[in-house]
């Protein structure tokens, strides 16, 4: 009997330390690449964050390192005197930038994407799991930069090191480049009225 419960207590044992490696493993997070993704047309969608069909299954990301004006309709006051503070744009403003970010990423998304995620929590008001994830375009471009580009997004919320090597500020920096062009050609929230204060 106390064989029994050696050779028990040794299986829960090793049953600890594989379960312990395998969560290790989980919050170290590989990434993944999903490909031949398409945008699913629904009412949350905005420029950032969107709902996807892939490989018959269906999944909410939001984009690394941006983030896109918020609809007028959510009611985030909080996260829209933010956004609107960054560009020194009036709301009104903001929430036509919105519908444009909103725009752009349904055209950039309209033939079949890459997402690459490492399935990080990205928290969300719907039934479905968020998560965070990369977008490359049809045409391999990378979806945030395009926003920033374009003067339609912030650089702004959750970070990471690229699956190619480079370093979260290094990321960081590229983007502000890219946000130095925008503002300095008048794009997007970078053309739009500015408030005094």
């Amino acid at each position: 009997m106390e064989g029994l419960s050696r050779r028990a207590w040794g299986r829960v044992f090793l049953g600890c330390l594989m379960l312990g490696a395998a969560c290790g493993s989980l919050s170290a997070g590989t990434w993944e690449t999903l490909e031949a993704c398409r945008l699913l047309k629904k009412e949350e969608f905005d420029g950032d964050s969107f709902h996807v069909k892939q490989g018959g299954k269906e999944y909410i990301f939001r984009l690394y390192f941006v983030d896109t004006p918020e609809k007028k309709d959510l009611g985030l006051t909080e996260r829209t005197t933010a956004q609107a503070k960054y560009w020194k744009i009036y709301k009104k403003d903001l929430y036509l930038l919105a519908d444009q970010a909103a725009e752009f990423t349904k055209q950039k998304l309209s033939k079949p994407f890459t997402i690459i995620t490492l399935w990080e929590d990205a928290r969300g008001r719907s039934a479905l799991p968020r998560y965070f994830a990369l977008i490359r375009t049809a045409e391999g471009e990378d979806l945030a930069s395009l926003l920033v580009g374009e003067g339609m997004a912030r650089i702004y919320g959750q970070k990471v090191p690229m699956p190619d090597g480079r370093s979260a500020a290094t990321v960081e920096k590229e983007l502000e480049a890219t946000e130095a062009k925008a503002k300095q050609e008048g794009k997007g929230a970078w053309g739009m009225p500015k408030r005094k204060s």
